[in-house]
């Protein structure tokens, strides 16, 4: 039988309501408005570099993004919407222009193209730029192809079944879209280095083909061809995760038809496992993992119900060897389409935040003591934590950190001889994201070979090596 963590409902209209009762809940449900209600995909970062995690929204009935800014405490700022073009469908947060500032991109199912806002570093937004791909588009993910040290975007095409790729320009923007076929009626879309050859690679859950689709990268912007991996029935949603420590990316699938999600162990050299199984509640769409008990392995908290689902999201704990256990719930008062988990208050526990096209609001769940989401009484604090990808590296790195809530952190970069490369600068603690693409403190490109990220927070350093491969 299921264990159902019920929540306690407190609708916020336009900011910050009242506190909910601790004895009478266990994981507090704040709403927050977002206007009109069709939300599709939610993306969480720092928009305005104030080290407190913001969200957006792609809200295709408005044909915007809803951009909801972080008071650092579990509560988001009233909504501000900033107009797209024809229903997007995905939303992306990422620096497309190499400014440390995260813009944002969507992909618009009507208008057939993809709509880049630019950050202006405040929480703010230029206004729309387009740029052509042809209609159809469903899901948005960003990778450096061809490793210049540019952001590509890369787009799932449900309109003749391709991924549309878009490759940077020198001068900035986007020049004309690549295709390449994909599987049948693709859907959601992600990119990792799944060989472990620097070289990002692309991955499609395939709708129409009842798998993930691989296309391997090779250092263009035209990926190589799909190959299939049997995903389930169905599938839609896509999550890439290490799921069992191994260092490889692995994925998880979610069957909107069998009420499962998929897992595909990867073996580290482009191939995966066969899938295992998973039940889930009805139909399963969004998800994401990441550690919620303080254990370092991930859990998995997958947005079911849409459009006929029971009103809930399904959380399974990760086990550490690739499989999953111990599935529970949490019950929503809407019927939820996306999901993403991250510590939205500075408390070094991750929180869960969700929407559903239905909604008309984001909902954050704050991971309070004493439930699945925290570390058990007397337990030593969470560590820092430090990852790099992909790594190796060849153009631009995204390293991925967390530190200790309330102590500031840096992130610096060292040759094998101890001199400093980079300072990447100071943050807040909590969960942070940054991209480097191979620039010295004096400007310079960075020679290829192995480097030192050390993450510093008080006493307490962690250092990772990565290796940056010649461009």
């Amino acid at each position: 039988m299921n264990k159902l963590l019920r929540l306690a409902a407190i609708v916020v209209l336009a900011g910050v309501g009242p506190e909910p009762s601790a004895a009478a809940i266990s994981w507090p449900a704040l709403h927050f408005s977002t206007g009109v209600s069709f939300n599709h995909t939610l993306a969480v970062g720092d928009l305005n570099g104030d080290g407190r995690r913001d969200v957006a929204v792609a809200n295709s009935q408005a044909s915007a993004v809803i951009v909801l800014l972080g008071n650092g405490n579990g509560t988001l700022a009233p909504f501000q919407s900033y107009p797209t073009f024809s229903e997007p469908q995905d939303v992306q947060m990422v620096d497309l222009t190499a400014d440390g500032i995260p813009d944002l991109a969507t992909p618009d199912y009507v208008a057939g193209g993809v709509t880049v806002l630019r950050g202006l570093g405040d929480g703010t937004f230029a206004s729309r730029v387009a740029y052509p791909a042809g209609p159809g588009l469903i899901s948005l993910t960003a990778a450096d192809l061809n490793g210049d040290a540019r952001i590509d975007l890369i787009a799932s095409k449900e309109s003749g079944s391709t991924i549309a790729v878009l490759p940077a320009l020198p001068g900035g923007g986007f020049g004309t879209t690549i295709e390449v076929a994909t599987g049948a009626i693709p859907h959601q879309i992600g990119a990792a280095d799944f060989n472990h050859d620097g070289k990002p690679d692309v991955v499609v859950a395939s709708n129409g083909a009842a798998a993930a689709s691989l296309h391997l990268g090779n250092g263009t912007h035209t990926p190589g061809a799909a190959t299939p991996f049997a995903a389930g029935p169905a599938p839609i949603g896509l999550t890439i995760a290490d799921l069992n420590g191994d260092g490889d990316a692995d994925l998880l699938i979610s069957n909107v038809n069998a009420a499962t999600v998929s897992v595909l162990l990867g073996n580290g050299d482009g191939t995966f496992a066969p899938p295992v199984a998973y039940p889930t509640d009805p139909r399963p769409r969004g998800m994401d993992a990441g550690d919620l008990d303080g254990d370092g392995i991930p859990e998995v908290v997958i947005a079911t119900g849409y459009p006929d689902g029971d009103s809930v999201l399904t959380v399974y704990r990760g086990v550490g060897d690739g499989t999953l256990d111990a599935r529970d719930q949490f019950e929503l008062p809407y019927r939820a389409a996306d999901c993403v988990i991250a510590d939205m208050n500075g408390d070094g526990r991750r929180d869960v935040v969700a929407t559903g096209p239905q909604a008309g609001v984001v909902t954050v769940l704050r991971n309070p003591a004493g439930t699945v989401g925290v570390s058990p009484p007397g337990a030593s604090p969470r560590p820092l934590d430090l990852e790099i990808h992909p790594n190796p590296v060849r153009g631009s790195a995204t390293l991925r950190f967390r530190s200790h809530p309330g102590v500031a952190a840096t992130l610096e970069i060292f040759d094998l001889t101890g001199r400093r490369v980079a300072r990447l600068g100071s943050f807040h603690g909590g969960e942070q994201q940054i991209a480097w693409g191979g620039v010295r403190l004096d400007g310079t490109p960075a020679q290829s070979g192995i480097y030192l990220v050390r993450l510093s927070a008080g006493r307490a350093t962690l250092t990772r090596r990565m290796v940056l491969l010649a461009r």
